[in-house]
């Protein structure tokens, strides 16, 4: 059974003691607990085929149900200082706090993962999950979508090529637009490239991103589709979400 996770948080309360000279702040930890799950899916234990056609083992853990907002990624910014100044591209393609973070790199993205007590999924796990239990699909949904008009497709992701089908035919969808896929996980496929964990090959120079983007037409919705882009890329189609444990 798998156990709910909380974390502890320390909240700094300064309390000054002393009137009419100087002494030194006296602080007193208060514990409160914050669920390090709320607003993900837990993903089952399962095994994945990957490009290499190679069995890889994916144990249970948690996934954020929708990519990172521009709303949490300013949140990040504002609390932690982080540098970044790209508001005005962001904008452009994701006018709202509910659209998908983009104009972000991989360390953007690990450094936000960082700051929530989460991670970036590995390829397997974003693939497993992207899945949705259907092995051996084409699509999260199932193998019908690669007409890029296909109606199947329209109700899942937002992508290129929908003949003006799609009112976003020109940005990102805000979060949660189109259906959720078998496991909950809504934009999976398009929206935004999602960065993942790994390297892309060997080489070891760029990072792997997966899912498709709102720029792609149908054929990059496919389960097994993959995108690689320098570890400080940012494009106006690159993405998000977080993963964490299950224990």
């Amino acid at each position: 059974m798998v156990k709910k996770s909380v974390i502890s948080l320390l909240v700094m309360m300064i309390v000054f003691i002393g009137c009419g000279e100087d002494e030194p702040e006296k602080i007193k930890p208060k514990e409160i607990e914050v669920d390090l799950h709320l607003g993900m899916v837990l993903i089952p234990e399962g095994t994945v085929t990957t490009i290499e056609v190679e069995t890889v083992n994916v144990d249970a853990f948690y996934m954020d149900k929708y990519e990172v907002t521009v709303g949490q990624f300013k949140k990040f910014v504002k609390e932690t200082g982080y540098e970044y100044d790209l508001w005005d591209k962001v904008a452009e393609y994701s006018p709202t706090g509910k659209h998908p973070m983009i104009y972000v790199s991989w360390n953007d993205a690990k450094a936000y993962a960082d700051w929530v007590g989460k991670r970036l999924p590995t390829e397997a796990e974003w693939e497993f999950a992207a899945r949705g239990g259907l092995a051996g699909k084409v699509f999260p949904w199932g193998d019908d979508g690669d007409d890029d008009n296909d109606s199947v497709a329209r109700d899942y992701a937002n992508y290129s090529g929908t003949g003006g089908k799609d009112k976003w035919e020109e940005s990102t969808a805000p979060v949660g637009s189109f259906k959720p896929n078998s496991y909950g996980l809504y934009d999976i496929a398009g929206n935004v490239w999602e960065w993942c964990q790994d390297w892309y090959d060997d080489l070891e120079e760029y990072q792997v991103l997966r899912g498709g983007s709102w720029i792609y037409y149908a054929d990059l919705l496919h389960v097994a589709a993959r995108n690689s882009y320098l570890p400080s890329h940012r494009d106006n189609d690159s993405g998000f979400r977080c993963v964490s444990g299950a224990n």
